[in-house]
């Protein structure tokens, strides 16, 4: 069964996935779907069936390091973010993705800043 470049499946790396009360059930990468279709190619198995139900998260108030070193360790590309006093309630999802562009736009600053920085102490040349 191939599915390389089929949009629906291609759309997305994961979902969280809640209950009937909107609360974290679960997580469902690419991945685990890709195996649930390889397993069962009638695609009857349910979604919280075909992902995991202990998802690792990160909580809003955490350092962004902290997360990514969760991430790493548990080898996990995309973390659901709950609340701290309720980990059932999802408030944000955090994507290696995102990380990567966030990073990716801090060191443009830092650059224009050093180089701003570094412009005003060094006398122009004609």
């Amino acid at each position: 069964m191939q599915f390389r470049g089929e949009p629906e499946v291609c759309r997305r790396q994961g979902t969280l996935l809640v209950d009937s009360q909107n609360r974290l059930a679960g997580i469902a990468t690419r991945g685990d779907l890709l195996r649930a279709l390889q397993r069962d190619p009638s695609g009857q198995t349910r979604a919280l069936d075909a992902g995991s139900t202990q998802a690792i998260t990160a909580h809003p108030d955490e350092p962004l390091q902290d997360a990514i070193a969760r991430m790493l360790k548990h080898d996990v590309g995309r973390l659901p973010v709950v609340s701290r006093s309720d980990p059932g309630q999802v408030v944000g999802y955090l994507g290696r993705n995102g990380l990567m562009i966030a990073r990716s736009r801090y060191h443009e600053e830092e650059e224009i800043r050093e180089k701003s920085h570094w412009g005003d102490l060094l006398p122009i040349r004609p």
